[in-house]
Protein backbone atom coordinates (compact mmCIF):
# COMPACT_ATOMS: atom_id res chain seq x y z
CA UNK A 1 0.00 0.00 0.00
CA UNK A 2 2.65 2.60 1.03
CA UNK A 3 4.05 2.02 -2.62
CA UNK A 4 1.58 2.43 -4.33
CA UNK A 5 0.24 5.53 -2.39
CA UNK A 6 3.97 6.71 -2.95
CA UNK A 7 3.38 6.14 -6.93
CA UNK A 8 0.42 7.69 -7.05
CA UNK A 9 2.34 11.10 -4.83
CA UNK A 10 4.77 10.81 -7.63
CA UNK A 11 2.45 10.83 -10.84
CA UNK A 12 0.73 14.06 -8.64
CA UNK A 13 3.88 15.76 -8.46
CA UNK A 14 4.48 14.76 -11.88
CA UNK A 15 1.91 16.56 -13.65
CA UNK A 16 0.31 18.98 -11.11
CA UNK A 17 3.52 21.70 -11.38
CA UNK A 18 3.45 24.04 -14.16
CA UNK A 19 6.63 24.51 -15.78
CA UNK A 20 8.03 26.53 -17.90
CA UNK A 21 11.36 25.44 -20.44
CA UNK A 22 14.98 25.94 -19.17
CA UNK A 23 15.87 29.10 -20.95
CA UNK A 24 19.03 28.51 -22.74
CA UNK A 25 20.68 26.02 -25.97
CA UNK A 26 18.57 22.99 -27.13
CA UNK A 27 19.55 20.03 -29.82
CA UNK A 28 18.56 17.43 -30.81
CA UNK A 29 22.16 15.00 -29.92
CA UNK A 30 21.71 13.04 -33.34
CA UNK A 31 21.32 16.20 -35.25
CA UNK A 32 24.67 17.91 -34.29
CA UNK A 33 24.74 20.86 -36.32
CA UNK A 34 22.13 22.95 -35.97
CA UNK A 35 20.40 23.92 -32.79
CA UNK A 36 17.83 26.03 -30.86
CA UNK A 37 18.21 28.92 -28.75
CA UNK A 38 14.98 29.18 -25.94
CA UNK A 39 14.40 32.43 -23.74
CA UNK A 40 11.66 32.39 -21.56
CA UNK A 41 10.82 35.91 -19.83
CA UNK A 42 7.00 36.29 -17.74
CA UNK A 43 4.91 34.22 -20.01
CA UNK A 44 6.50 34.97 -23.49
CA UNK A 45 8.89 32.59 -24.78
CA UNK A 46 11.37 33.02 -27.99
CA UNK A 47 12.86 30.53 -30.04
CA UNK A 48 15.84 31.15 -32.60
CA UNK A 49 16.74 28.33 -34.85
CA UNK A 50 20.27 28.01 -36.07
CA UNK A 51 20.07 25.99 -39.45
CA UNK A 52 20.54 25.55 -42.94
CA UNK A 53 18.97 26.25 -46.23
CA UNK A 54 18.75 23.58 -49.05
CA UNK A 55 21.79 24.55 -50.50
CA UNK A 56 23.60 24.18 -47.56
CA UNK A 57 23.79 28.16 -46.66
CA UNK A 58 23.60 29.24 -43.08
CA UNK A 59 20.19 30.65 -42.24
CA UNK A 60 18.67 31.49 -38.93
CA UNK A 61 14.84 31.60 -38.08
CA UNK A 62 12.96 33.04 -35.10
CA UNK A 63 9.40 32.40 -33.49
CA UNK A 64 7.83 34.36 -30.26
CA UNK A 65 5.04 33.83 -28.74
CA UNK A 66 3.02 33.15 -25.34
CA UNK A 67 4.11 30.36 -23.48
CA UNK A 68 0.58 28.09 -22.61
CA UNK A 69 1.54 26.72 -19.07
CA UNK A 70 -1.70 24.93 -18.78
CA UNK A 71 -0.99 22.27 -21.92
CA UNK A 72 3.32 23.36 -21.97
CA UNK A 73 2.67 24.59 -25.61
CA UNK A 74 4.31 27.43 -27.52
CA UNK A 75 2.66 27.85 -31.03
CA UNK A 76 3.82 31.09 -33.07
CA UNK A 77 4.73 32.22 -36.32
CA UNK A 78 8.16 31.18 -37.83
CA UNK A 79 9.97 34.34 -39.38
CA UNK A 80 13.05 33.46 -41.64
CA UNK A 81 15.67 36.75 -41.54
CA UNK A 82 18.51 37.40 -43.87
CA UNK A 83 20.69 40.63 -45.71
CA UNK A 84 21.13 42.17 -42.32
CA UNK A 85 24.44 43.56 -41.07
CA UNK A 86 27.69 41.77 -41.07
CA UNK A 87 30.86 41.33 -38.44
CA UNK A 88 32.69 44.72 -39.60
CA UNK A 89 29.90 46.15 -41.97
CA UNK A 90 27.54 48.96 -41.73
CA UNK A 91 24.25 48.33 -39.86
CA UNK A 92 21.77 47.32 -42.49
CA UNK A 93 18.39 46.06 -41.46
CA UNK A 94 16.91 42.66 -42.36
CA UNK A 95 14.40 41.05 -43.95
CA UNK A 96 12.24 39.16 -42.64
CA UNK A 97 9.42 36.73 -43.86
CA UNK A 98 6.77 34.40 -42.56
CA UNK A 99 7.17 30.98 -43.70
CA UNK A 100 4.85 28.85 -41.54
CA UNK A 101 4.52 28.43 -38.14
CA UNK A 102 6.31 26.12 -35.17
CA UNK A 103 5.05 24.15 -32.34
CA UNK A 104 7.23 23.07 -29.35
CA UNK A 105 5.07 20.90 -27.10
CA UNK A 106 7.30 20.70 -23.71
CA UNK A 107 7.13 17.07 -21.73
CA UNK A 108 9.70 18.79 -18.87
CA UNK A 109 11.32 21.32 -18.18
CA UNK A 110 14.29 20.46 -20.49
CA UNK A 111 12.97 17.66 -23.10
CA UNK A 112 10.06 18.95 -25.79
CA UNK A 113 8.86 17.75 -29.03
CA UNK A 114 9.39 20.11 -31.99
CA UNK A 115 6.84 20.78 -35.39
CA UNK A 116 8.19 22.79 -37.86
CA UNK A 117 7.19 23.29 -41.69
CA UNK A 118 7.75 19.66 -43.04
CA UNK A 119 8.68 17.49 -40.12
CA UNK A 120 9.09 16.85 -36.42
CA UNK A 121 12.22 16.50 -33.97
CA UNK A 122 12.63 15.74 -30.37
CA UNK A 123 14.99 18.66 -28.84
CA UNK A 124 16.37 18.86 -25.55
CA UNK A 125 18.49 21.48 -23.16
CA UNK A 126 22.20 21.13 -23.81
CA UNK A 127 24.45 20.30 -21.18
CA UNK A 128 27.85 21.82 -21.59
CA UNK A 129 29.01 22.78 -18.36
CA UNK A 130 27.92 19.75 -16.43
CA UNK A 131 29.22 16.00 -16.82
CA UNK A 132 25.59 14.94 -15.85
CA UNK A 133 22.54 16.61 -13.96
CA UNK A 134 23.45 15.57 -10.58
CA UNK A 135 25.96 18.16 -10.85
CA UNK A 136 23.62 20.67 -11.50
CA UNK A 137 22.97 20.46 -7.49
CA UNK A 138 26.79 22.04 -7.04
CA UNK A 139 27.12 25.98 -5.82
CA UNK A 140 24.54 27.38 -3.77
CA UNK A 141 20.76 26.38 -3.64
CA UNK A 142 17.37 27.49 -1.28
CA UNK A 143 15.00 24.68 -0.62
CA UNK A 144 11.43 25.49 0.77
CA UNK A 145 9.24 23.47 2.10
CA UNK A 146 5.35 24.64 2.82
CA UNK A 147 3.93 22.59 5.75
CA UNK A 148 0.52 22.99 6.43
CA UNK A 149 1.07 27.13 5.38
CA UNK A 150 4.10 27.42 7.57
CA UNK A 151 7.44 27.74 5.05
CA UNK A 152 10.51 26.33 6.05
CA UNK A 153 13.92 27.15 4.10
CA UNK A 154 17.31 25.71 3.80
CA UNK A 155 20.50 27.19 2.09
CA UNK A 156 22.71 24.65 1.24
CA UNK A 157 25.86 24.52 -0.41
CA UNK A 158 26.93 21.82 -2.38
CA UNK A 159 30.50 21.90 -2.86
CA UNK A 160 31.69 18.35 -3.50
CA UNK A 161 30.46 14.07 -4.07
CA UNK A 162 29.95 11.38 -2.00
CA UNK A 163 29.63 7.72 -2.91
CA UNK A 164 26.77 6.42 -1.38
CA UNK A 165 26.74 2.12 -0.07
CA UNK A 166 25.13 1.20 -3.57
CA UNK A 167 27.56 3.28 -5.65
CA UNK A 168 25.69 5.96 -6.40
CA UNK A 169 27.61 8.89 -6.57
CA UNK A 170 25.56 12.69 -4.89
CA UNK A 171 26.21 16.06 -4.72
CA UNK A 172 26.96 16.84 -1.39
CA UNK A 173 27.37 19.55 1.14
CA UNK A 174 26.49 21.13 3.90
CA UNK A 175 23.84 24.12 5.34
CA UNK A 176 25.34 27.58 4.52
CA UNK A 177 27.33 28.74 7.25
CA UNK A 178 25.99 25.80 9.64
CA UNK A 179 28.20 23.06 11.51
CA UNK A 180 27.15 19.88 12.58
CA UNK A 181 24.56 19.74 8.95
CA UNK A 182 24.98 17.74 5.76
CA UNK A 183 22.93 17.12 2.70
CA UNK A 184 23.26 15.19 -0.58
CA UNK A 185 21.57 15.58 -3.49
CA UNK A 186 21.22 13.29 -7.03
CA UNK A 187 19.46 12.81 -9.96
CA UNK A 188 17.84 9.43 -11.47
CA UNK A 189 17.51 9.05 -15.41
CA UNK A 190 15.28 6.24 -14.59
CA UNK A 191 12.22 8.22 -13.70
CA UNK A 192 13.76 11.67 -14.19
CA UNK A 193 13.75 13.11 -10.67
CA UNK A 194 16.17 14.37 -8.46
CA UNK A 195 16.04 13.87 -4.94
CA UNK A 196 17.66 16.12 -1.92
CA UNK A 197 18.12 15.33 1.99
CA UNK A 198 19.08 17.66 3.92
CA UNK A 199 20.25 17.23 7.69
CA UNK A 200 20.18 20.36 10.04
CA UNK A 201 21.69 20.76 13.71
CA UNK A 202 18.56 20.32 15.57
CA UNK A 203 17.78 16.84 14.96
CA UNK A 204 15.87 17.31 11.74
CA UNK A 205 16.36 16.50 8.02
CA UNK A 206 14.05 17.47 5.18
CA UNK A 207 13.69 15.47 2.34
CA UNK A 208 12.45 16.64 -1.10
CA UNK A 209 11.41 14.47 -4.47
CA UNK A 210 11.42 17.38 -7.41
CA UNK A 211 9.85 15.69 -10.40
CA UNK A 212 10.53 19.05 -12.55
CA UNK A 213 13.29 20.76 -12.69
CA UNK A 214 16.22 22.18 -14.25
CA UNK A 215 19.70 23.69 -13.39
CA UNK A 216 18.07 26.46 -12.04
CA UNK A 217 15.31 25.92 -10.28
CA UNK A 218 12.96 22.87 -9.27
CA UNK A 219 9.11 21.90 -8.36
CA UNK A 220 7.61 19.31 -6.44
CA UNK A 221 6.99 17.55 -2.50
CA UNK A 222 9.11 16.79 0.50
CA UNK A 223 8.96 15.99 3.75
CA UNK A 224 10.44 16.72 7.33
CA UNK A 225 11.66 13.59 9.84
CA UNK A 226 13.32 12.66 12.68
CA UNK A 227 17.33 12.35 11.51
CA UNK A 228 17.98 8.77 11.81
CA UNK A 229 14.09 7.59 11.13
CA UNK A 230 12.02 6.58 8.49
CA UNK A 231 11.54 9.17 6.02
CA UNK A 232 7.68 9.55 5.61
CA UNK A 233 5.81 10.10 2.42
CA UNK A 234 6.75 13.44 0.77
CA UNK A 235 2.78 15.03 0.95
CA UNK A 236 4.06 18.80 1.04
CA UNK A 237 4.20 20.98 -1.85
CA UNK A 238 8.12 22.11 -2.50
CA UNK A 239 10.72 24.16 -4.86
CA UNK A 240 14.18 24.40 -5.03
CA UNK A 241 15.85 27.83 -6.27
CA UNK A 242 19.53 28.01 -7.29
CA UNK A 243 21.33 31.02 -5.40
CA UNK A 244 25.07 30.75 -6.76
CA UNK A 245 26.37 28.44 -9.75
CA UNK A 246 29.99 26.58 -8.71
CA UNK A 247 31.86 28.99 -10.25
CA UNK A 248 30.56 32.08 -8.35
CA UNK A 249 31.55 30.42 -5.43
CA UNK A 250 35.02 29.89 -6.76
CA UNK A 251 35.38 33.47 -7.71
CA UNK A 252 34.34 34.74 -4.42
CA UNK A 253 36.84 32.97 -2.45
CA UNK A 254 39.93 34.83 -1.62
CA UNK A 255 43.28 34.12 -3.78
CA UNK A 256 44.62 30.58 -2.65
CA UNK A 257 41.11 29.22 -0.90
CA UNK A 258 39.89 26.60 -1.45
CA UNK A 259 36.12 25.73 -1.07
CA UNK A 260 36.58 23.40 2.16
CA UNK A 261 38.51 26.09 3.51
CA UNK A 262 36.12 28.87 4.49
CA UNK A 263 33.68 28.21 7.63
CA UNK A 264 30.70 28.40 4.99
CA UNK A 265 32.08 26.42 2.63
CA UNK A 266 34.06 23.61 4.04
CA UNK A 267 32.88 19.82 4.09
CA UNK A 268 29.54 18.35 5.40
CA UNK A 269 29.35 16.96 8.70
CA UNK A 270 30.66 13.10 7.62
CA UNK A 271 28.00 11.39 10.24
CA UNK A 272 25.13 12.35 8.96
CA UNK A 273 25.62 11.31 5.31
CA UNK A 274 25.09 7.82 5.78
CA UNK A 275 22.19 8.28 7.34
CA UNK A 276 21.08 10.48 4.64
CA UNK A 277 21.82 7.82 1.66
CA UNK A 278 19.83 5.41 3.60
CA UNK A 279 16.63 7.57 3.70
CA UNK A 280 17.50 8.51 -0.05
CA UNK A 281 17.92 4.74 -1.22
CA UNK A 282 14.28 4.23 1.49
CA UNK A 283 12.80 6.52 -0.91
CA UNK A 284 13.97 5.27 -4.13
CA UNK A 285 13.20 1.61 -3.32
CA UNK A 286 9.19 2.74 -2.35
CA UNK A 287 9.02 4.47 -5.85
CA UNK A 288 9.38 0.68 -7.51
Amino acid sequence: MKRILFALLYSFTASCFAFSPAPGLWWNPNESGRGYAIDFQNGALVVTVFIYDSAGNPIFYQAAGIYNESTSTLTAQLGEFHGGQCFGCSYTAPTGVVVGSIQIVFDSPETGTLSYPGGTTQIQHELYAYANKTDYFLGEWSFTLDTSGLLGTQWVVFNSHYTGSDGTIYASGQEDGQTGTAALAGYYANGNYYIVAIADNTGFSYQYLFSQGDDRRMSGLGTIYNTGSTPPIPIDPSTGSRLLFQSELLSALPSGASLQSTPVLRESTPALLPQLDAAIQAARAGMH
